[in-house]
């Protein structure tokens, strides 16, 4: 194509003399001091602390999404957590861990009370978060159960730095959320994949529209992938860890999706030309990939596979089923209605 006599302006002036559209910068961006890694190990993790770290996980996800300080983009809550990670790990206590995060919880800013903040009424919501946790004195002094129970009264109700919504849709969009791909490595660090975790089940916890329709409770989720995450030492188990988690929402649509080479090498490069569905438990052939390849199988569309290679089935299926843990035990709003009449954030 030849153009004589091209013009490019905007809002009627020459693109040499159009204003710059202002970017707007925020404090939380000017925090890199862990951009390159946490460097946080965690190593062996005994009872004591993986209770402290699944508390953390919960008051963590809170404060970030609740907070109107970091709403407004004040704090990288990465970073935050960082920092205040191995103290919390460290506690011996209920009250010791409580005491550690109501002060970082202060340190964030004050809470100024919010007079249009009301509950919703129960017909006007479908699904609640579940914050039954901010009254359990298990995980919290009764303290920083008011300290928690006062930001969720007085919550961000604006704009959020970490979190938006589609226009016209009202799905979220999670922003600002870094990446770290400047580490350039397969496996994140022990810190990272603890902000992983964390990062994706409290999105769940409070954006997820089909929870109810998990089968199970959220809340015991997080203490069950705690040391799974802690543990995976290679790429290939950290990935396989995260599709497990992922799993446990029952939504075809989520999966790890950018092309990924570990996960390829994992799976393979090649299948068979014949499609198999799980059927009633059993392996049944329902189609061919490829119609000459498939008939050349001698398998037919009906046919159960029952052994591949010599090996039965149900066995490889068993040896590549994620493991389940039996999680500690904790209440939920199946257990305690009560303590779930409290409002989504920015709802």
């Amino acid at each position: 194509m030849w153009l004589d006599q091209l013009e490019l302006t905007v809002d009627g002036k020459p693109l040499a003399r159009a204003l710059l559209r202002p970017i707007k910068h925020y404090k939380a961006e000017q925090d890199t001091a862990f951009y390159s890694g946490s460097g946080i190990n965690l190593g062996s993790l005994n009872p004591q602390q993986l209770e402290n770290l699944a508390v953390l996980g919960r008051v963590w996800g809170f404060v970030k999404y609740y907070h109107p300080a970091v709403a407004t983009g004040e704090h990288n809550l990465d970073a935050a957590l960082f920092r205040v990670l191995p103290q919390v790990l460290a506690s011996s206590s209920t009250a010791a861990r409580s005491q550690l995060l109501s002060n970082w919880v202060t340190s964030l800013g004050l809470v100024p009370p919010c007079p249009t903040c009301r509950e919703p009424a129960p017909e006007s919501i479908r699904l609640q978060p579940d914050l039954a946790w901010l009254t359990d004195n298990r995980q919290l002094s009764p303290a920083l159960s008011q300290q928690l129970e006062y930001l969720r009264r007085n919550r961000n109700q604006g704009p959020h730095y970490y979190v938006s919504t589609v226009p016209g849709v009202g799905n979220p969009i999670f922003q600002h959320e870094e990446k770290y791909a400047l580490l350039k490595t397969d496996l994140p660090d022990d810190g990272l994949r603890l902000l992983a975790l964390y990062r994706y089940w409290n999105m769940i916890a409070y954006f997820f529209p089909y929870r109810y329709a998990i089968g199970e409770d959220w809340q015991q989720v997080l203490p069950d992938f705690l040391p799974q995450f802690v543990a995976a030492r290679t790429p290939e188990q950290y990935q396989l860890t995260a599709l497990a988690l992922i799993a446990r929402i029952h939504d075809t649509h989520a999966t790890i999706y950018e092309p990924n080479k570990i996960l390829t090498a994992y799976k393979g490069k090649y299948h068979a030309p014949v499609q198999v569905r799980f059927v009633e438990g059993q392996a049944v052939v329902t189609d061919y990939f490829d119609q000459q390849l498939g008939s050349a199988t001698g398998l037919q569309k009906g046919d159960v596979v029952l052994q591949v290679d010599g090996r039965k089935v149900a066995d490889l299926v068993a040896e590549r089923r994620p493991s389940r843990r039996r999680p500690t035990s904790l209440p939920s709003c199946a257990t305690s209605p009560a303590a779930c009449c409290a409002a989504p954030p920015n709802r």
